[in-house]
């Protein structure tokens, strides 16, 4: 997988965010100077009152009045957590919107999500929502070996979803969808499990 391979399945229109929300942006940050792509990835804090603490994402958050745009709203969210700072030139386009779910179920809202390369010249810090930012190699997320599953109880049923093995944790749920989407635009051939 290359960045050719990438920039053909993004749009570079940003899409306006209209509909029922709330909305939320992420940013898919990709580094593409070693031997193959990595993407990069937070680790949320743990907090009690949020839904997705200590959870794998993509860097980002929910639209402002004041943001002009989603891929705005991408961009402040994402300097706010992570401090990366993104110029015009690190816009590769954007990717997809899913609707919200929460514990598989859709909720109101849309979650966006914009491409942005990672030139390595900035000094990254984590704000107090993100535990750690880490980026791992596309091969890793095609790998079957990585595959599992995300499993809960709620009431009388077993609820499990294709998650992807990330050490102790699991990445799954939104971001999970919005990746394997992005890999299975760009190699459709390899028919990633959605939900």
């Amino acid at each position: 997988m290359n960045k050719k391979e990438i920039l053909s399945v993004l749009n570079p229109e940003v899409p306006a965010h209209d509909g029922p929300g709330p909305h939320y942006a992420v940013s898919v940050i990709l580094d593409f100077h070693g031997q193959e792509p990595e993407i990069f990835f937070i680790e949320r804090a743990e907090h009690e009152n949020d839904h997705w603490s200590g959870h794998i994402a993509f860097p980002g958050g929910r639209w402002e009045p004041h943001d002009p745009s989603l891929v705005s709203t991408a961009i402040r969210e994402t300097a706010e957590e992570v401090g990366f700072l993104s110029k015009p030139e690190h816009y590769l386009g954007y990717h997809t919107s899913i609707p919200m779910r929460r514990r598989g179920q859709k909720v109101p809202g849309s979650l966006h999500a914009f491409c942005f390369s990672y030139e390595g010249e900035q000094n990254l810090k984590n704000n107090y929502e993100v535990k750690r930012f880490f980026s791992c190699p596309i091969s890793y997320f095609i790998d079957p070996q990585n595959m599992t599953s995300y499993e809960w109880q709620e009431g009388p049923r077993r609820i499990s979803l294709p998650a992807i093995r990330m050490g102790k944790k699991k990445l799954w749920g939104l971001t999970y969808l919005l990746l394997i989407d992005l890999l299975n635009k760009i190699k459709p051939q390899i028919k990633l499990p959605g939900y």
